[in-house]
């Protein structure tokens, strides 16, 4: 497999050398830079092809999963907004969007916008379902925070990221309850 991969990178790379404006090109080669875990190398790719084609999306939403692979989220986020500016509504990038807000814990408020907005075209995306999970869970929102966790279970009843959520919110709920009875003994 490790052989495929360098053989296909290099037909790549020499295709690209000919014409180093084919985003479907690179877009492959920088598929195949990932699948050998060269995150660096497939972000320059896409960053030496955006300085000249800023507008393509799809390149862009690449980088953006990579980006975010890598744990390099702020730059996933600066560069997803970019992407949403040219299409809103596309429930990929809202999903990934929501899910990298979510994963920086920060503005909320947007997160759940845009992982609702997918869940209204999409009610069983499992995606959407456990971050909007996390996000109630991170907010304290217990309550709401299992009823996701619930909606989950029906599409993906053997989901562990489920089932490791259904834990920490039992393991807070009893924190709570013992946190409540020690406070009113003490009082």
């Amino acid at each position: 497999q490790n052989e495929y991969y360098k053989n296909k990178i290099s037909t790549l790379e020499r295709k690209l050398s000919f014409n180093p404006n084919d985003g479907k090109t690179v877009l492959k080669l920088g598929k195949y830079y990932s699948y050998r875990e060269q995150y660096a190398k497939a972000i320059k790719l896409y960053d030496d092809y955006l300085l000249n084609n800023n507008s393509d999306d799809d390149v862009r939403y690449q980088k953006v999963r990579l980006l975010s692979q890598a744990g390099n989220l702020d730059d996933a986020r600066d560069e997803l907004e970019i992407v949403l500016n040219h299409a809103p509504n596309n429930k990929n990038y809202q999903l990934l969007y929501g899910q990298l807000l979510v994963w920086l814990d920060e503005d909320l408020d947007t997160a759940e916008k845009n992982l609702n907005d997918v869940l209204s075209s999409d009610p069983g995306n499992i995606d959407a379902l456990i971050t909007l999970a996390n996000l109630n869970f991170q907010k304290n929102d217990l309550a709401s925070a299992e009823l996701y966790v619930n909606k989950g279970y029906k599409i993906d009843p053997k989901n562990n990221n489920l089932r490791q959520l259904e834990r920490s919110i039992r393991l807070r709920s009893e924190e709570r309850r013992v946190g409540k009875e020690c406070r009113s003994r003490w009082s």
